[in-house]
């Protein structure tokens, strides 16, 4: 089964510049093996930023796949959650930065727990 189709991962797409610069961390830093965890935390630098300058990370560059409308019009309808298998603070700032939050009724995250209720 290949990549979802609706994430892109030609040459000079976000994905495939993300994927590439991990990579090209992880090989050329070396010739050996490369702790995982330096691997995630270039990852995350790449992608987050910086403590320093967030805004250098490549999540700005990153665009929703659905619209305003398309999410408003679904909130009339049925309640709604965004569940991420990143930690919250990126999930609000994604939320923040493109005005989504306000259509969503929780956030589900790394590191968040629930109990099951049905």
């Amino acid at each position: 089964m290949g990549p979802h189709p609706a994430i892109d991962f030609k040459e000079g797409t976000f994905n495939h510049t993300i994927i590439v610069r991990t990579i090209e961390f992880t090989f050329n830093q070396s010739g050996s093996a490369v702790p995982l965890q330096e691997v995630i935390d270039k990852f995350e630098e790449l992608y987050v930023g910086t403590l320093n300058d967030s805004d250098s990370g490549l999540w700005h560059r990153e665009s929703p796949l659905i619209t305003a409308e398309f999410l408003e019009n679904l909130a009339q309808r049925l309640p709604l959650a965004v569940v991420t298998g990143r930690p919250r603070r990126d999930a609000e700032r994604f939320l923040n930065h493109t005005g989504f939050g306000k259509y969503f009724k929780a956030v589900i995250s790394m590191g968040t727990s629930c109990e099951r209720s049905f």
